[in-house]
């Protein structure tokens, strides 16, 4: 009989445990318990300190109330002794306001002084009047009191008439003590006869 060779093989052995993904390792109880004490006495602090700032805003806040309570108080007592101040226009416009009327005012009362200062018209008329002898004719007059300029200008016969005009003219108001310095004769041929101007300062010059 023929013999049958028995081959011994050697049982293998495999590890299915290093295929398993292990876990992270965990942290340490203790750790995790301080991190929690340390985040709970932030979140402490934190509220401790905005409740200071919060109580510090608050006592702020009512200060204010108190200073604005006390300026409105003092507004309105100084609204009831200076109604001007208290008013809703500006102090500086108000005073410009009434610094312009009470200019406007003084132009006004200087004008009228001025005015009513002014000798009357009609006393300048009348005394003409009863100067000019005959044979002279009065045809133009200009009065300023201003500047205090009397200009007459006339016709007359006979040069001789406005020397005696004058003469009497200066004896009577307004004209009394008025010196007529500036003087013009030009005989008129057209009309037959003499143009005369008189002036104390600037003459007429009246080509009519």
């Amino acid at each position: 009989m023929g013999q049958t060779a028995v081959l011994a093989t050697k049982p293998q052995e495999v590890d299915f445990l290093k295929g398993i993904i292990k876990p992270p390792n965990k942290l340490p109880a203790l750790l995790i318990g301080v991190a929690g004490v340390v985040w709970l006495l932030f979140l402490m602090a934190c509220s401790l300190i905005m409740g200071i700032y919060q109580r510090q805003q608050a006592q702020v806040l009512v200060e204010v109330k108190q200073e604005r309570a006390n300026a409105v108080k003092a507004y309105q007592q100084l609204a009831k002794t200076y109604p001007l101040l208290a008013s809703e226009t500006k102090l500086v416009e108000k005073v410009a306001a009434y610094e312009a009327l009470v200019l406007e005012k003084k132009e006004r009362y200087s004008a009228l002084t001025h005015t009513t200062l002014r000798k009357p018209f009609s006393g300048y008329m009348r005394a003409l009047a009863k100067t000019a002898p005959k044979g002279l004719w009065i045809t133009n007059m200009n009065v300023d009191e201003d500047s205090g300029n009397i200009s007459l200008a006339g016709y007359t016969a006979k040069p001789v008439y406005v020397t005696v005009f004058l003469q009497k003219l200066q004896e009577v108001a307004p004209y009394r003590g008025t010196a007529f310095d500036l003087f013009s004769v030009n005989e008129d041929k057209k009309r037959g006869y003499i143009k005369f101007e008189v002036a104390t300062d600037q003459l007429l010059h009246d080509e009519s």
